[in-house]
């Protein structure tokens, strides 16, 4: 089912197991994608034969991230330092990655945010003014489109893009970030999202940051950024066997 304006959406480590099979459910319901991963163990070719934007680069690299997200309506961010050995073997590296790179991400989306929000307070009149309101409204279709349309969370079978709540005028993203059941730690089974979470691993507490920086650091009241955290911890198979 394709809509009526594409919504375009960025997926970090888009070139891995869970990445590669997220790209091609967005490009079914009628999303335009952009691929963020730096191939340290994604594959290019998990994404072969796919319309789809890719680009190779790391999230610790601010400069590039601030670049690649102007232009996104949503932005999936999967891509991490995955696994406890790695953590263990690396905790300054873990750490980086799973918190710095989210961080360069949500900062990122702040940037083009308060931008928008700027140049709609400046009072813009005339022509510029008005193609940047049919715009607007152009996209908050678009984002209405993309609820009804959108995949479904698993545990909630809520849309993972749906338009904000909010009804002021400023722009806003969507941001998914992939968490991990790691950050639970030593609470017995089963894992579910309302125990409190007792790290055991660097791992499990970068992991818990990364996802503490959403509401805390930036606010997505303040700057209209809409977030979910969603677990994918202990997911595994084959790019190609569940297309």
């Amino acid at each position: 089912m394709m809509l009526k304006e594409r919504l375009h959406i960025l997926v970090t480590s888009g070139a891995g197991f869970i990445g590669a099979n997220l790209v091609r459910m967005l490009l079914d319901h009628g999303y335009q994608v952009t691929v963020l991963d730096n191939l340290s163990t994604g594959r290019r070719e998990y994404l072969d034969g796919l319309s789809i934007e890719f680009i190779e680069g790391d999230i610790l690299d601010a400069d590039l991230v601030n670049r690649v997200v102007p232009g996104h309506d949503g932005i999936v961010h999967l891509a991490a330092q995955a696994g406890v050995p790695g953590s263990l073997a690396d905790p300054r590296r873990d750490c980086e990655v799973n918190v710095i790179g989210t961080l360069n991400l949500l900062e990122a989306c702040r940037r083009v945010v308060e931008g928008e929000t700027s140049r709609q307070g400046d009072g813009e009149t005339g022509r510029q003014g008005d193609e940047e309101t049919g715009s607007r409204g152009a996209r908050e279709q678009g984002s209405t489109g993309a609820e009804a349309n959108s995949p479904l969370h698993p545990c909630t079978s809520a849309p993972l893009l749906r338009k904000h709540p909010s009804t002021s005028a400023p722009p806003h993203l969507r941001f998914i970030f992939a968490s991990s059941n790691a950050p639970l730690g030593r609470q017995p089974p089963p894992a579910t999202e309302d125990r409190a979470p007792l790290p055991i691993s660097p791992h499990g507490a970068s992991k818990l940051a990364g996802g503490g920086v959403l509401p805390i650091s930036l606010g997505f009241v303040w700057y209209e950024l809409s977030g979910r955290s969603t677990n994918s911890g202990g997911v595994s198979g084959c790019p190609r066997c569940l297309v």
